[in-house]
């Protein structure tokens, strides 16, 4: 009985010490999206992500800016509001190095937009928490 109660403790306790590396990694996450959240400098930037486009903020640049440092073997998976932050921030994303998709469209052509994902034609992807 003893060596069960061991066993199951040892068990537990390797349980504990992964769950404590994804609570650091997502400790480390938060706490990169809180910068981006709480930036100081809410005003938008002169910048356009193109004719028609809104301006975009602060958040928008540390989105660009944690994009880019990520290695280009990863990929990146983006969810916004609403349809139409989809289509500025992937405007706004192509102005980076990296390719961007966005899901939008009939259920065969967002099958095909996730294939490509999945098969690595693109690092980002772009979508939506609302139903097109």
């Amino acid at each position: 009985y003893a060596r069960t109660c061991e066993r199951r403790a040892a068990e537990k306790l390797a349980h504990l010490e992964r769950m404590s590396t994804n609570l650091d990694a997502l400790v480390v996450a938060i706490t990169k999206m809180e910068a981006i959240f709480n930036a100081s400098n809410f005003a938008s930037f002169q910048d356009q992500a193109g004719p028609g486009v809104p301006r975009f903020g602060t958040k928008l640049k540390v989105l660009c800016e944690l994009i880019e440092s990520i290695p280009e073997n990863e990929q990146v998976l983006v969810f916004a509001n609403s349809a139409d932050v989809v289509w500025v921030t992937k405007k706004v994303l192509e102005r980076t190095s990296r390719k961007v998709l966005h899901l939008a469209g009939s259920a065969d052509v967002r099958g095909r937009i996730i294939s490509a994902f999945v098969e690595r034609q693109a690092q980002v992807l772009v979508a939506s928490l609302q139903e097109s």
